[in-house]
């Protein structure tokens, strides 16, 4: 679903719960990478790369849906609801009813409290493209399948560095920072497309790089 994210953003800032909840895919049982974030509803699973590969799920905040097919459909099957479990294996004990790799869609069903850090990845410029979403520090882009691909993105809450090699390292150039609003082109910030490799959520002090 192609939501407007600087409307989410203002949301947050002004208080209100707008986007509340997140939701964690996985590619492997037991909550094992490759993973993809949602904080919102997402229509079509193809848009980031994981249409029919969920294994695994884990319910961060809110009250979620799981669907067969897109468009929030069930002509495959039901749908379950979801709630903060811990990890759930798909096919397995009270998530037996849904099987693993089927999973094409997934709607927000009850917010939760809004995150405190967000950034959506976009692999064409112009907020373009398949994306990922980040909440928290990502060591290792490669994790989301999304290394060497960000040309643009979206600070949704918090502050972001981003770096052109894994462990928050950037032997190739230096990173870039950013907080709240949208970049169009990670190259207007000196940044080359397609050299990103790892993400750092910052703490309030702009100096002061500590993964969250």
């Amino acid at each position: 679903m192609r939501m407007s994210w600087t409307l989410v953003w203002v949301a947050l800032l002004a208080g209100t719960p707008a986007m509340a909840s997140e939701i964690i895919l996985f590619d492997g049982p037991g909550c094992a990478a490759p993973y993809r974030v949602l904080i919102d509803s997402e229509d079509d699973l193809a848009d980031i790369d994981f249409a029919d590969r969920a294994a695994s799920v884990r319910v961060v905040a809110g009250t979620w849906s799981i669907h067969r097919d897109d468009g929030f459909g069930s002509d495959d099957g039901p749908a379950m609801t979801l709630s903060p479990d811990g990890c759930v294996d798909l096919g397995q004990g009270g998530a037996a009813q849904f099987p693993p790799d089927l999973m094409n869609s997934v709607q927000l069903v009850t917010p939760a409290p809004g995150p405190d850090a967000a950034v959506i990845l976009y692999d064409d410029p112009g907020l373009a493209g398949s994306y990922r979403v980040l909440t928290t520090s990502a060591p290792d882009l490669a994790a989301l399948e999304f290394d060497d691909r960000i040309a643009s993105f979206e600070v949704i809450a918090g502050l972001w560095r981003i770096y052109r090699d894994q462990a928050f390292q950037s032997a190739g150039g230096p990173p870039v920072d950013a907080g709240v609003g949208a970049c169009d082109d990670i190259e207007a910030l000196g940044f080359p497309r397609d050299q990103a490799s790892s993400a750092m959520r910052l703490t309030r002090s702009a100096t002061t790089a500590a993964p969250q």
